[in-house]
Parts: C-alpha cells; structure tokens; sequence
C-alpha cells in the first residue's frame, strides 16, 4: 500500500510474519545492502521485543544475549524441526512444569524480566541502527499500535513510550509514533479491529501516516 501512496519510490517490503528485532536485524544484514537502501523503515510493534528472548515461537529461533560488551548469537543454526520434536518427546514433563512455575514466579516478583527485555531490544536497535548507517542510509523507526493498544489507550501509551524513550536518547534516530494517528482517526468516527490484525483501513493509516512523515521530514520527494 505504500508502494501506491510514493509511486515515485521503489518500496521494498521484507517484513516477515513473527520475527522478533533479532531475526530482522540477521535478515537485515544478510539481504537490506543488496538493494542501496536510502532509507530503511522498521516498523516497531510491541510484541515484538517478547520475541527477542525466546528461541521458540512457532518453530525453533535464534536470538541474541549481551555479553556485557556486545550481542552474541545463540541458538543458530537452529534446530531442526525432527530434532525439536525428539527433544520435546525426550524431556520429562516435570522439566516443562517447573520452566512454568519459574516464569510465573519471575514475572509476578521480579521485574528482571522485563528489564532483560527492554535491554536486549535497545541493543539489538542500536545495532541495527549502525547496520543501516553502514548501507549510507537513514533508519527510521514507526510505532505501530496494535489492536489491543487502541482498544486501550493507556495500554498503548506505556508501550509508545519505551520506542520515544530510547530515540530520546539516540537524537541521531529518526522515530515517529503512528498512535496519535490512529486515535484522532478514531474520534473522527473511523473503525479499526479491536482484535487480531488490522484490517484494510488499519494498514492503509499506517502507509498514509509513514508517507507524511517521510516526505515532511525530506527522506522522500513529494510527487
């Protein structure tokens, strides 16, 4: 859809159904300099820094820890699935009640968790920030509100906050939050999903609102 709204720019679209920051930023750099980006967009939705401390979802992934002087890649190459299954059907399930109750204690007592999150997804931003730089083009990064954060505006505005908190410090970063967009839209009487993924509109605000900011902030020409 943006591609139609800046006829004028080549859009190249490598988003990829439940990647977290850490797959991105390897895809980032084994494909993003094939094309001479000038600019390259992320498009940062909150459920995406959940991802970046699990090397399962869906199927086996990798992911990257800090090491206290840089991001180290673990878990790659990934298993496959034949050896995931064989693990699953090995492990004594009392292996799986005690990862559960672990989790829920460490989520309830301890904020270690989160902590551990929003660090690693810092992390893996700044490096993709230098990955972009090295190609001689600009990074820019959109909150994306999701369904559950328009449902509930607060919700959405504590998870904003993170993205404009860490461009806050990083004045270099271009960031812009399509929230705002979405919320005047919505008192203007239009309708988004409350549940799963956007529909037609939603993905439409969402090209509109990149198109703005990117032609206002000069990283493309208006037609």
């Amino acid at each position: 859809m943006l591609r139609e709204l800046l006829p004028d720019v080549d859009v190249i679209n490598l988003g990829v159904h439940g990647y977290g920051h850490d797959q991105m930023l390897i895809y980032l750099n084994e494909e993003g300099g094939k094309y001479h980006p000038d600019v390259v967009l992320l498009g940062f939705i909150r459920d995406d820094m959940d991802r970046n401390v699990l090397t399962f979802r869906d199927f086996a992934k990798p992911r990257f820890v800090w090491s206290g002087s840089g991001l180290v890649l673990e878990n790659s190459p990934v298993p496959t699935p034949q050896a995931v299954e064989l693990w699953d059907w090995l492990r004594p399930r009392s292996y799986d009640v005690y990862r559960l109750v672990e989790k829920r204690i460490r989520n309830r007592f301890f904020v270690s968790s989160q902590r551990e999150v929003e660090e690693i997804t810092a992390h893996l931003l700044d490096r993709m920030t230098e990955a972009i730089r090295s190609m001689n083009a600009q990074p820019v990064f959109a909150f994306l509100p999701t369904s559950k954060e328009l449902a509930d505006e607060k919700l959405g505005s504590e998870h904003e906050q993170y993205l404009m908190r860490y461009c806050a410090d990083r004045p270099a970063t271009a960031c812009v939050s399509l929230l705002p967009t979405f919320l005047a839209r919505m008192r203007q009487g239009v309708s988004y999903n409350r549940q799963g993924h956007w529909s037609a509109i939603g993905h439409r605000t969402v090209a509109e609102g990149i198109r703005d900011y990117l032609v206002a902030h000069h990283h493309v020409a208006a037609r």
